[in-house]
């Protein structure tokens, strides 16, 4: 084997690891499926491949398990599969599942793609008329909690409030946890582009503000970028993260990672980039840390914070954002251009789960004076 074909095979190697399918398989892959995989890999955003990665393992060792061909099964496989993994997981999740494994065996493999067949097509029909097709949305994080105006009292799971609470602790977990939230509440994007962030994504501005810089997103592959205003708050709390992580021996430059791994003793894991559920676990550490510390002042929180900290996502921010632009009467194309929509149709969706008392007929009946 030459040179050339040695880099080939290992590329080759590195692409199927990146995306689940077993090294085993290696030396039957011809020349048009390695091909077809390394595109795919080189063209598909990291989030993309991570999730086609988890449903390829579980494909994988399902087919083993079951003696189906992964790369070229029976339509009754995949419908074998779908109702093997349905219970417990949402209908957008088991399509998605289906989707990659389509991707698989026809994009990737090149064999026909039985996925589009009648009685896989079948198969998630029912899953929607028995389950619903709503997508079950992330709990809000907002700025004031979930008030019916922006002029109202911040309640106790707000932004504003777990900050107060977390406020005079100089413990590096804690202060983690108020940059996460600050810039969070500022910006409302999605967790992946605050993971993936790096130190010099986010910029001094004028009177101590500062901006936040994304490269890359779910819906900028090409890298165009966007840049989104930050408070003076959030720019508070980095220079303190940042002097924190310097303190206890970590090498700070421009392209470390801009939150990274604390261990329980709040010493920094130096260049220890936070995973999808690394960020989430650090987001919901520094929110029950705060709602703990408001126990004594509220103590129905006692029974209320395993349920509040179970329903936060990574999306949470970007929910909560929107609800804050809806209730504090913003138009839906001020909305759509902050957050990156072409259309309304994902802040309308945010929006619709807003409480009774920040619906539009409540704030109306407000302004009437009316009880």
């Amino acid at each position: 084997m030459n040179v050339s074909t040695a880099i080939q095979r290992d590329l080759l190697g590195a692409c199927m690891e990146r995306i689940g399918i077993p090294l085993r398989l290696h030396n039957s892959v011809d020349e048009d499926m390695s091909d077809n995989l390394q595109a795919y890999v080189s063209s598909s955003a990291g989030s993309t491949l991570d999730c086609f990665r988890t449903d390829i393992i579980r494909w994988f060792a399902w087919c083993d398990a079951t003696g189906a061909s992964p790369l070229k099964p029976a339509a009754r496989n995949v419908r074998d599969f779908i109702r093997e993994f349905e219970h417990g997981r949402k209908p957008a999740t088991i399509r998605r599942m289906i989707v990659n494994i389509g991707v698989l065996i026809s994009a990737i493999a090149g064999n026909p793609n039985v996925t589009h067949t009648k009685i896989v097509r079948a198969e998630m029909k029912r899953i929607r008329r028995e389950k619903g097709s709503a997508h079950k949305q992330a709990l809000a994080i907002r700025q004031l909690g979930f008030v019916g105006s922006m002029d109202d009292v911040p309640q106790p799971f707000s932004i504003k409030r777990m900050i107060q609470a977390l406020d005079g602790d100089h413990s590096l977990r804690v202060i983690r946890g108020k940059f996460i939230l600050s810039l969070g509440g500022d910006t409302g994007r999605r967790h992946s582009e605050y993971y993936r962030a790096q130190i010099r994504h986010l910029f001094d501005a004028t009177d101590g503000e500062g901006t936040f810089h994304v490269e890359r997103s779910k819906t900028d592959q090409e890298g165009k970028g966007l840049t989104r205003w930050v408070s003076k708050r959030t720019m508070r709390f980095f220079r303190e993260w940042i002097v924190g992580r310097e303190a206890s021996g970590e090498i700070v430059t421009s392209n470390s990672w801009l939150p990274i791994s604390v261990d329980r003793w709040g010493t920094p894991l130096p260049q220890a980039h936070l995973s999808s559920q690394g960020y989430q676990i650090a987001l919901r550490s520094a929110v029950r840390t705060a709602l703990t510390r408001m126990v004594p002042d509220y103590p129905e929180l006692q029974a209320q914070i395993d349920g509040t900290i179970e329903k936060i996502s990574g999306h949470s921010f970007r929910v909560g954002k929107v609800e804050d632009f809806v209730t504090a009467g913003e138009p839906i194309t001020a909305i759509c251009i902050e957050g990156g929509w072409e259309t309304p149709t994902m802040p309308i969706m945010y929006g619709r789960n807003l409480s009774v008392k920040n619906g539009a007929a409540a704030r109306l009946q407000r302004r009437l004076g009316d009880e």
